[in-house]
């Protein structure tokens, strides 16, 4: 679970691999932990209580994911990218300009791409 933790801070699939581990060794402290307060004090209401709090942890560990995970989805920037750096490093390779293109009365600006030359 060490070596899933360390190699998850870059890979999505990974992260989700690693919280669901923990979510699950989690439950499983907090069954035995519950029996052993069951057992000795005879407090039931321990048993949905630390049900609760794990189902929190959960749910906030994975909030993260899911975030980052919409943002693939809806074709996003990665973390840790600007899109100014990006729109940059573009310039530098290529020059883009707008040009204006009439049709049917309508003016209307569409983006042209010129590859610059040395």
């Amino acid at each position: 679970m060490l070596a899933l933790r360390t190699a998850s801070r870059h890979d999505l699939n990974l992260r989700g691999a690693f919280v669901h581990m923990l979510g699950d060794a989690l439950g499983s402290v907090a069954i035995v932990a519950g029996a052993i307060v069951i057992r000795y004090t005879g407090w039931e209401r321990v048993d949905p209580a630390l049900s609760i709090l794990i189902g929190i942890l959960i749910v906030w560990t994975a909030w993260d994911i899911i975030r980052e995970a919409l943002n693939i989805l809806l074709e996003g920037l990665p973390r840790g990218i600007h899109f100014h750096d990006v729109a940059a490093a573009m310039r530098a390779v290529e020059a883009y300009s707008m040009s204006t293109t009439y049709t049917s009365g309508a003016s209307v600006r569409t983006p042209t791409r010129s590859v610059a030359t040395c």
